[in-house]
C-alpha cells in the first residue's frame, strides 16, 4: 500500500491543478467576458504548466535567466492559488450583493494580488527566534544555533548566508547544527556561494537533506566540507560535553508513508540501534526531516532537531502541514524526547512566505532538575 500511496498523491495533486486551469479559466471568463473558452482555457494553462516547468529545470540549471524566471513562476503559482480562492469567494457572494461581473472579477484579481505581495516580502529576510530547552543530564547551560533549509541557488546566493553567518556570530554559539537543504539548485554549486560558511566562529556541523539529492550531493557535501564545517554521516561525536547524533537523509522505517521518501537503504530504525553512546551524558540528534522520533523517544535521545516542513510556507498549506507532518514546527515533547523543528531560513518552489516565516533558531539549553 506504501507503494501506491506517493502514486495515488501524485494523480490527486494532477486532478486539483486541472480543476483549478478549469476552474479559474471558466470564472474568468465569465467576470471578464472573454469570448473564447478554449483560448482563455489554453492560455491559464501554458502560464501555471509553463510556471512549474521552470522551476523544476531551474534545478540544473546555472543560468541566471532561467533563475529569475523560475522565481516569477513561483510567484505566479502561489498567486493561482489565491486567486482560486478568491475566484470561488466572489461566486458565492454574488447572488448575495448582486454586483457587477466586471467588478467581482477585478476584486478577486485584488484579494490574489495583495497576499501575493505580502508573501514576497516576507521572505526577503530571516527571523533570529530563541527558545529554552530544558534537558536533564546536562552539565551546564550552552547554546545551539540550529540552521536548516537555505535552499541557496535561484533564490537565495552567498549575501544572504553572509547574513546568516553574522547574525550566528552575534550570539556567539557553543555549537551550529546545519540540519540540511543548504543548497537547492546546482547554481550554488560555485565554491564561492560557500566561502561564507568558514567564518562561523563556533564549530559546526551538517547532515545532508533531501535536496542535495536532487543536485550533486557529493560534490555539495565537498563543497561544506572545504568550508569547516564538519559533514556527519550516521555518526556520533562529543563536543563541549553534549553528545552530538548526525544522521544522513533517511526513511523512519521500512513501512512508514514518507512525502519525500530517500533512496537511502538504511533507516533511522536502523542506524539508531547500531549507534552507541554514552546514555548517562545529554545527547542530541540531528535529522534533516522530523521523522522518527519515536525510535529517537524509544532510546531516550535527549533533543531532536530537524527542519524541512517550511511549516507549510505559505497559507493555506500551513494548516495542511500540520496533517503531513505530526512535528511541523516548534518546540515539542515526545515521552522524554524533545522536539524541535525550525521553519527554515530559506523557501523552496515559490520565494514566499505567508502564515510562516524564515528563521535561524538559537536552542538555550538548560540542565532540568
Amino acid at each position: 500500500m506504501n507503494n501506491l500511496l506517493p502514486k495515488l498523491i501524485t494523480l490527486v495533486i494532477l486532478g486539483i491543478f486541472a480543476f483549478m486551469i478549469y476552474y479559474m479559466s471558466s470564472r474568468l471568463r465569465i467576470h471578464f467576458n472573454l469570448p473564447s473558452k478554449w483560448l482563455v482555457i489554453m492560455t491559464v494553462s501554458t502560464i501555471l504548466i509553463g510556471a512549474m516547468v521552470l522551476i523544476f529545470i531551474s534545478v540544473k540549471s546555472s543560468s541566471p535567466i532561467v533563475g529569475s524566471l523560475s522565481i516569477l513562476g513561483g510567484y505566479i503559482l502561489v498567486f493561482s492559488i489565491f486567486l482560486l480562492m478568491s475566484l470561488l469567494l466572489m461566486q458565492l457572494v454574488q447572488p448575495v450583493l448582486q454586483l457587477p461581473y466586471l467588478m467581482t472579477g477585478w476584486i478577486a484579481l485584488a484579494l490574489a494580488l495583495i497576499p501575493t505581495v505580502i508573501a514576497a516580502l516576507n521572505a526577503s529576510n530571516f527571523e533570529v527566534n530563541e527558545r529554552t530547552v530544558y534537558i536533564p543530564k546536562l552539565d551546564r547551560s550552552m547554546q545551539i544555533m540550529l540552521i536548516t533549509d537555505v535552499h541557496l541557488g535561484h533564490h537565495r546566493g552567498k549575501a544572504y548566508l553572509e547574513k546568516i553567518v553574522e547574525e550566528t556570530n552575534k550570539r556567539n554559539p557553543d555549537i551550529i547544527l546545519l540540519a540540511g537543504d543548504l543548497m537547492d539548485s546546482e547554481v550554488a554549486l560555485f565554491p564561492e556561494i560557500l566561502s561564507p560558511l568558514a567564518a562561523f566562529k563556533a564549530p559546526a556541523y551538517y547532515v545532508s537533506g533531501n535536496h542535495e539529492k536532487a543536485i550533486d550531493e557529493q560534490k555539495a557535501l565537498k563543497l561544506i566540507a572545504e568550508n569547516a564545517v564538519q559533514v556527519l554521516h550516521n555518526n556520533v561525536l562529543e563536543v563541549a560535553g553534549l553528545q552530538i547524533i548526525g544522521l544522513d537523509y533517511m526513511n523512519a522505517d521500512d513501512d512508514a508513508f514518507d512525502m519525500h521518501p530517500s533512496d537511502n537503504n538504511q533507516t533511522i530504525k536502523e542506524v539508531l540501534n547500531q549507534l552507541e553512546w554514552d546514555r548517562d551524558k545529554a545527547v542530541v540528534l540531528m535529522h534533516h526531516s522530523p521523522v522518527g522520533i519515536n525510535y529517537a523517544q524509544d532510546l531516550q535521545v535527549d533533543l531532536f532537531v530537524a527542519g524541512h516542513t517550511h511549516a507549510g510556507q505559505v497559507f493555506p498549506f500551513t494548516y495542511l502541514a500540520n496533517f503531513i507532518f505530526k512535528y511541523n514546527k516548534g518546540l515539542h515533547k515526545a515521552g522524554k524526547t524533545t522536539v524541535f523543528v525550525s521553519q527554515g531560513a530559506g523557501t523552496f518552489l515559490s520565494r514566499m512566505r505567508l502564515g510562516s516565516r524564515n528563521e535561524i533558531n538559537l536552542l538555550n539549553l538548560v540542565p532540568a532538575l
